[in-house]
């Protein structure tokens, strides 16, 4: 079964086939809505609990949520909403904000990635988003803003971050 998830698409929810369904709800790392957009948010337990799925496991998590992926991945972790996944894909996008261009923007992301690959996700396969570039505003360099990166799961660490 495949369930998909996009508030922004000012669509109701429906069964798109069988098996197929959507869903008019964001992933989020919190449980609410968003204060400017009005979109219902949840995180994964809490879409998990709404869709009555408590008891079953994902095979493959996949997201492309447009930077909420760095808000969403830390709540996952703390709440173990990624402790029996297997294949986690994500499209990590990296926005041309200004704090992009400091080191701790950076760091943070360096130090999101060793988690998982503490928990035991190896990357398996990435490819850049040449679609989405823009200029670094202290290095003047083109900087790719967008990654899609597959994970799959080999074995847990017993690494202490």
């Amino acid at each position: 079964m495949v369930h998909s998830f996009d508030p922004s698409m000012d669509t109701d929810s429906y069964k798109r086939s069988s098996k197929v369904y959507f869903h008019n709800l964001g992933l989020s790392n919190f449980n609410g809505t968003t204060p400017d957009a009005h979109w219902k948010m949840l995180t994964f337990q809490g879409l998990r609990q709404a869709l009555d799925h408590q008891k079953v496991l994902p095979d493959i998590i996949k997201m492309d949520i447009e930077d909420w992926e760095w808000h969403v991945i830390p709540e996952m972790l703390a709440s173990g909403s990624l402790n029996d996944v297997k294949q986690f894909l994500v499209e990590f996008h990296f926005s041309n904000v200004p704090e992009a261009d400091s080191e701790g923007f950076w760091i943070a992301k360096f130090f999101l990635l060793k988690e998982l690959y503490a928990m035991g996700f190896k990357i398996t396969w990435a490819t850049r988003n040449l679609l989405n570039v823009w200029r670094s505003r202290i290095t003047e360099r083109d900087i790719i803003g967008c990654f899609e990166v597959t994970f799959i799961r080999i074995q847990r660490e017993a690494v202490l971050l």
